[in-house]
């Protein structure tokens, strides 16, 4: 059984979407990692407006994992 994580404070919020961003900045409509991302970056944005921090957190490493994969033809 997993504890429930404090909320967090509004600017460290922020702070994570400002992460998110800047490992996104790259990302454009014709790389094919754009669906997917796009659909866990809405999943972010349900999670900060529930305040599910846990969920929020997990997503966001995702994304950052498939932002880390190189691009093959």
């Amino acid at each position: 059984m997993s504890v429930p994580l404090p909320t967090p404070p509004h600017n460290i919020w922020l702070q994570r979407f400002k992460r998110l961003a800047q490992l996104t900045a790259s990302l454009n409509s014709e790389d094919p990692r754009f669906p997917i991302i796009m659909t866990l970056l809405d999943k972010c944005d349900r999670d900060y407006r529930t305040d599910n921090h846990a969920s929020f957190i997990e997503t966001g490493k995702r994304i950052r994992s498939l932002m880390d994969t190189p691009i093959t033809s």
